[in-house]
């Protein structure tokens, strides 16, 4: 099922771009780059769980596609297999912090409104006031005795997606910096504290790929 479903959302795609003028479905047929593409997209489907996956190895199969079609070089059948080892977190990881995003202020993770500001806490999923409705809750942030949490098994998941896309030299860290005297003279210099972490330039090549045109991160 997880099969048809990919390849039925997939041609959907495919006939939309047909129809915009994008490509030929005919210059697909013996196009051994396409035929690549497409059977390893497909095995990787099979293999995964979660809706941004998925929909990630159908950009990045559709982007392989138009390249292999105009005749490109492409990193499409690469970047499938990066995708084949990846969850649904490290996806989600990847898309959300190579992203933009505003802060909140404490009266706007508070508010009855304030569902989204919260879930900005945890890269754009769900989260709870009310830690009884969790198993094993983790705390994210408090005041008081306000709080937000989400399950461990969650949280963990996400760190160890964590680790692993900064081994993978997709995130890489941000090193604080000090200030210090010399003479009379303030000066700055990096040190090895790590202060957080960003999309790498790979990392930003692998999300061109996997993120669709006009998507809502």
């Amino acid at each position: 099922k997880r099969r048809d479903k990919f390849l039925m959302d997939l041609a959907v795609r495919v006939e939309s771009l047909e129809a915009d003028g994008q490509l030929l479905i005919k210059d697909l047929l013996d196009n051994e780059e396409v035929s690549a593409v497409l059977l390893r997209s497909v095995q990787a489907a099979m293999r995964s769980s979660g809706e941004q996956k998925l929909r990630a190895l159908r950009e990045v199969a559709l982007k392989g596609i138009l390249s292999s079609i105009a005749k490109k070089s492409s990193p499409a059948q690469m970047i499938v297999g990066l995708l084949d080892r990846m969850t649904e977190h490290h996806v989600i990881l990847l898309q959300w912090i190579g992203s933009e995003h505003r802060s909140y202020t404490l009266g706007e993770l508070k508010s009855e409104e304030g569902e989204e500001a919260r879930r900005s806490l945890f890269y754009g999923q769900p989260v709870f006031t009310d830690q009884s409705h969790l198993s094993d809750p983790v705390c994210l942030d408090s005041y008081m005795t306000w709080g937000v949490y989400v399950e461990r098994a969650e949280f963990t998941a996400f760190e160890l997606a964590h680790a692993d896309l900064n081994g993978m030299g997709l995130l890489v860290p941000i090193l604080r910096e000090e200030r210090y005297l010399e003479g009379r003279e303030v000066r700055k210099r990096t040190t090895h504290d790590i202060g957080g972490y960003k999309i790498s330039e790979l990392g930003l090549a692998v999300r061109g790929f996997i993120v669709g045109e006009g998507s809502c991160i």
